[in-house]
Order: structure tokens, then sequence, then C-alpha cells
């Protein structure tokens, strides 16, 4: 028997806790050493994947795993751009004058097509149906139109769906917020640090600041129990500002709703994974957060699966507002482009696409000698130069699993990992 490569191990105390990348299993083990067990705990271990037989290579266990996570259809990703127009004028925003298009009513009834044939046709338990932008409230006829009809075909083929809305947050009046309230929804509302810092970054189209305007909806939000959660994103201005930003928001009670951090970058601002640039920066942020009350969003339970993003996978969709797609909302430029949708709703691929279902993680040196591969799986190709599929994206380091590993025992055991340091 032999330790599992892909086991990572927290020293605590006197003890260790294991986490295995590849099953997902966590367990707390007394004292430090793994190598000298009783026949019940090889029993256990070897359960758990912690421990292994001498002949097992796990390249080859992961190799099945990766690739039947990438073609199960067991749950698909819908994202939904709307409308690449924006009621805001970010100064960091990449898409500035250059896109704002909206989506019509004739496209968004091919694209609702499109995702009821790919989900019967794949036979999916369940779908998530995400809507980015722009911001897309500017467009929430369209919003709600989708929303409404997902509700009636749900229910005729009892098929479960979730739906989120990554938002600025300005647009969600009461009368909105009540209309969300039939839907299965969570809100992604984003803030880039305390008012001076925020106003200046992302006022209204007028110049006007939208921090007063987002706290206002945010805590109505709160009061009608929507589900929702705080994005702060932040470069290396708002970071020297975050405590600021937090202690504010705890002053109105806003700590009750979990938080997320994303970072600014000069590629795209299209999800919230960390990056080079940023790595050191997220078990500082939350490790602050969590001390002041809050309870961290998006993943915070174990980090397992077989995919980086789910648009790395053959069930993830990005649909721009002409009904084109692509395998990541950052990349609507023709060159990237998957394919499009039909006024039927169905979908003609390009090569692009089975470009980007071929990347093969064992394939990149790197990759193949890397303990956290099974959850990295070669990283985000976007943040690399030209996007190399043939090369690693190393931002998602060893000790960032490990802090998510620890926020996740002091969220739900903090009787027992009470001098458990996160960061």
């Amino acid at each position: 028997m032999k330790p599992s490569y892909y086991n990572l191990n927290i020293p605590y105390k006197n003890n260790l806790i294991i986490y295995n990348c590849l099953t997902g299993s966590l367990i707390f083990k007394k004292g430090r050493r793994i190598d000298n067990l009783f026949s019940k705990d090889v029993f256990l271990l070897k359960n758990q994947g912690i421990m292994i037989e001498d002949r097992v290579d796990e390249k080859t266990i992961f190799k099945v795993l990766f690739e039947s996570y990438k073609y199960n259809n067991t749950e698909l990703e819908f994202v939904v751009i709307p409308t690449y127009s924006c009621n805001l004028n970010c100064k960091y925003c990449y898409e500035g004058e250059k896109l704002s298009k909206s989506m019509d009513k004739p496209t968004a009834k091919s694209i609702i097509k499109f995702i009821k044939k790919t989900v019967l046709a794949k036979n999916s338990q369940s779908f998530s149906l995400r809507f980015y932008g722009g911001e897309p409230m500017v467009n929430g006829e369209i919003v709600f139109y989708f929303l409404e009809k997902m509700n009636q075909f749900i229910k005729q083929n009892r098929i479960r769906y979730s739906v989120s809305i990554v938002s600025n947050g300005t647009l969600f009046n009461h009368k909105i917020i009540k209309k969300l309230k039939r839907y299965p929804i969570t809100l992604a509302i984003t803030l880039n640090g305390p008012k001076s810092i925020h106003d200046r970054n992302r006022p209204f189209l007028s110049g006007k600041g939208t921090y007063d305007q987002i706290i206002k909806n945010l805590l109505e939000i709160k009061k009608q129990n929507i589900s929702a959660y705080v994005c702060i994103n932040i470069d290396k201005r708002a970071y020297s500002h975050v405590e600021e930003l937090l202690d504010s928001l705890v002053a109105v009670k806003l700590n009750e709703l979990p938080l997320n951090f994303g970072i600014i970058l000069p590629i795209r601002n299209a999800c919230n994974y960390p990056y080079p640039a940023s790595i050191k920066l997220l078990p500082k942020l939350w490790q602050m957060a969590v001390n002041k009350g809050f309870k961290m969003a998006l993943g915070m339970g174990l980090p397992h699966s077989f995919s980086y993003c789910k648009q790395l996978t053959a069930n993830g969709y990005t649909i721009d507002p002409e009904g084109k797609l692509y395998s990541c909302i950052a990349l609507p430029l023709d060159n990237f482009l998957d394919g499009e949708i039909d006024s039927r709703g169905n979908a003609t691929m390009s090569y692009n696409y089975y470009k980007w279902l071929a990347r093969d993680p064992l394939k990149i040196d790197k990759c193949r000698v890397c303990k956290i591969l099974p959850l990295c799986c070669g990283g985000c190709p976007l943040v690399l130069k030209n996007i190399k599929l043939d090369k690693p994206a190393c931002y998602l380091k060893e000790n960032i699993i490990k802090t998510r590993i620890k926020l996740y025992l002091k969220q739900n055991f903090p009787e027992r990992f009470t001098q458990l340091r996160v960061a």
C-alpha cells in the first residue's frame, strides 16, 4: 500500500487533515504519520482513496474520470448574455464602446428552443441558466421572458433548474425584486470597494456614484429573502480599502449575505477564479472576511471537480445577444466562435469547439506531475497569451486549495477547528 499522490496534508496541532484531490475525500487523522496504521485504518483510507495499492497508476483513473465528467450530461450550464449594453461607465470595463448589442425576442425564442432541445436530447436531470452582460437587467424584458419560458418547460418535463444573474445591482427596484421571487434565482451583486473607491470606478453614465443605490437594493433583496451574494471586485488600488468596505457592510448587517472576491484583470472580468497577480491576496481577504462574520460564497464547500470550469466541458454553453456560441463569457470575438444557433434552435458548431474540448492536461508535462491536477485540470486557457491550449495555466496553487479546505472546516465545524488558522 502507498499514500495517494493526490493527497494534500494539513498539520493541525499534533494531528493531520488529509484531503484527496482525486476522490474529494477529507479525513482527520490523529497523529502526523500515515505509515503507522491499524488494519481498520487501512480499510477506511483505501476506501477513501487516500491509501492505494502499489500497482495503481492514479493518472489512469484521472483520465477516465476527467473524460467522463467532460461529457457527462447530468447537469448542463447555459450562460446567456441578453445585452452588452450597460448603465454604468466602469473604468476597467473590457467592453467599453465596442460592444452594445442587445438580444431581441426572435433571437431569444431561438435560444430557448436550443436550450430545450439540448436538455431533452441529452436527457439531463438539471441545468443552470446564468445571465451575464453588459448589465443583464438593461434588457430585463428578455431576462423575464427567459425565466417564464424556462419555468413552463421544467414544470412540463419535471427537470430541475437554477438561475443566477451577475449584475451591478443598480436596477433592482422593489417591483423587480418581488417579481424575481417567482423563480429559483440567485443574484450576484458587484461592489468595487468602499463608497469613495466604488463611485469613482463604477459611476452611472451620468457620472453620478452608484454605491448608495446598490446598498439600498441589497437591503431590499435581503428583506425579500432572495438568494444573493456580494462579489467584491478588487484591483491593487481597491485591495488596501477592502477592510473599510467590509466594515461598512457589517454596519448595515449585509455581512449576513455570502461574500466572494473577484479580481479585475487586463483581460476580461468575466469570472471569479484566481489569477497569478492576485493569488497571494486571496487567503488574506478570505481570512479578513471570515473574521468579520461573513460566509464565503461560490464553492466554499470542498473544492472537487474534474474541470476548472463548466465552459471547458461539452455541457457548458455561452450564448451572446445574436445567438452565437462561445467557449467562455470573455470570448465574444469571431475568431473564438464555437457555433451559431438558427431560428429552429439548432446549433452548427465550428472547429474551435472541438479544439477546445480536445484539450488534454495529461499531455502537458507540468500538469502530469501536479498534485492538484484533478482540481485544476490544466487551468483556464484564457489567461494564457493567445489562448494556448497545449500549455498549463498554473494559477490555482496548492496553498489556495488548502486555504479553502481550512475555510470549509472553520465554517462547518467551528467548535472543533477554532484554532485552525486560514492564512
